[in-house]
């Protein structure tokens, strides 16, 4: 591919990339001999992206690789204990991993107040 190709050729990023399913295509020749990490730190970097997931699908029909970059999920910007999911998700939740947040995705976010690491915590605490 010639630096004088249009790029509007190869990279497609959608006007709503900013949602959360939008994800950008990027057309690669397959005889091209790369690295993989390569190419999506070097997309990483020039579109300034962070966290970005990069799956790859050749083409075969047209002997081309395909890219296509998602970035990670929004979290919501605030749980609120008043709403119903938020408080069922805290009254479902072991006690001894209580909920501290809500990522991206709903994924809940809790700690393990079992783990060595907070017991020895607790412990060093303990014997001041």
């Amino acid at each position: 591919m010639s630096e004088q190709t249009d790029p509007r050729r190869y990279l497609h990023i959608p006007n709503n990339f900013s949602d959360d399913d939008a994800e950008i295509r990027i057309g690669l020749p397959a005889h091209l001999d790369f690295s993989r990490d390569v190419v999506a730190d070097r997309i990483t970097q020039k579109l300034a992206l962070e966290g970005a997931t990069f799956s790859w699908h050749r083409r075969a029909a047209r002997r081309t690789y395909e890219i296509r970059v998602k970035k990670p999920r929004k979290p919501p910007a605030r749980a609120l204990f008043k709403d119903p999911k938020a408080r069922e998700l805290v009254a479902n939740a072991p006690e001894s991993a209580p909920i501290i947040g809500i990522g991206s995705g709903g994924r809940i976010i809790s700690v393990d107040l079992r783990c060595l690491t907070c017991q020895i915590l607790h412990e060093l605490r303990r014997r001041r």
